[in-house]
């Protein structure tokens, strides 16, 4: 399924709005500067980091050969607001939906399917709800559970 850029980033846009409708044009980091790059973390990495500091994680679906994610890197996940908001009120995790090495997540291992010429990780297929589609974001609460996945 084909989505466009422009409909994809209004729909996160959208997400991000209503989780703080009186937020400032601009979001600063802690040295009060705009940051360039969002900082993506293994979902290994987010949860550890939950385990400090509770946060929501937003998982950016992707694979190698999807050039609707090339797309969403290259524009969305470039925009300044996004990097910031991103930034400061989630852990980001990218997550390759063909990732061969198998991974744990909520107490249960998930591992490669080989499917046709290409295969996917089973994680991918639960986090979309079912529904593989790329590029997805998928959205999950402070304690893992998933909130929403937007393909």
């Amino acid at each position: 399924m084909k989505v466009y850029k422009g409909v994809l980033y209004s729909l996160i846009c959208l997400f991000f709005a209503l989780g703080e409708a009186s937020a400032q044009s601009k979001v600063l980091n802690t040295n009060n500067k705009l940051e360039k790059r969002i900082r993506w973390y293994t979902l290994e990495e987010a949860i550890e980091l939950n385990k400090v500091e509770k946060r929501k994680i937003v998982i950016d679906l992707y694979t190698d050969w999807c050039g609707w994610c090339k797309v969403m890197e290259q524009n969305t996940f470039n925009d300044p607001k996004v990097i910031n908001y991103i930034n400061k009120r989630f852990y980001p995790v990218k997550f390759n939906a063909e990732r061969k090495e198998s991974v744990r997540f909520n107490d249960k291992m998930y591992n490669y399917i080989n499917s046709g010429r290409r295969g996917y990780n089973a994680l991918a297929l639960e986090l979309s709800g079912g529904r593989l589609s790329f590029p997805s974001v998928i959205f999950l609460d402070e304690d893992q559970n998933i909130i929403q996945a937007i393909q």
